[in-house]
């Protein structure tokens, strides 16, 4: 009698195969929308980072320009601005190191704010960031005098799955970001 009482005990702690099973399947059912909203958000997160980079090397050629006196807001001046940001040797890939045109502006100079290179960090490498400066008069509307107002439109270009075809061109990237500002030549206001 004992030794049934036993058999019994143990029949009922012991699982089957079949319950193991379907435990697992419940277990890799929960999982994989709980790894696929990870892998996901990481993506998403990654974009957002990359975009928010371009916004950065945009928005630095733009205050640059911002801070330059009017007549020297040219193309060939902001033409340091303009490439590619990775140097490319071989297998080996790095970030530039950018010499910057410096702006006369007086204030800056006497208090030791201006730089004489932009060091950009690794991590601008491998998006093969491609950067594009345009200076341009506007002259075009009836209440704007010729000298007044000039355009400066940068365009930031990367590539975020895989390395462009051709390093110099930004149109081989998939990405791309274009913000613009109106400079006012305040010399030319009549009060």
């Amino acid at each position: 009698m004992t030794f049934s009482k036993n058999k019994r005990l143990n029949k009922r702690i012991a699982m089957t195969f079949a319950e193991i099973m379907v435990a697992v399947a419940i277990v890799a059912g929960a999982a994989f929308p709980i790894y696929y909203l990870t892998n996901s958000s990481r993506k998403e997160t990654t974009r957002a980072i990359n975009y928010l980079r371009a916004v950065e090397l945009a928005n630095e050629v733009l205050e640059w320009a911002s801070v330059s006196k009017y007549e020297e807001l040219t193309e060939a001046n902001m033409a340091a601005f303009t490439g590619l940001m990775t140097n490319v040797a071989g297998d080996s890939i790095s970030s530039i190191v950018l010499p910057t045109t410096i702006p006369s502006n007086d204030i800056w100079k006497n208090d030791n704010l201006l730089v004489d290179s932009l060091f950009y960090s690794e991590q601008y490498a491998y998006l093969y960031f491609y950067r594009d400066v345009k200076v341009e008069e506007v002259a075009d509307v009836d209440y704007i005098k010729p000298n007044m107002v000039k355009k400066v439109s940068v365009t930031v270009s990367w590539s975020e799955a895989n390395r462009p075809q051709n390093l110099n061109n930004p149109s081989d990237r998939n990405r791309k970001l274009s913000l613009s500002v109106l400079i006012l030549n305040d010399k030319t206001l009549t009060f």
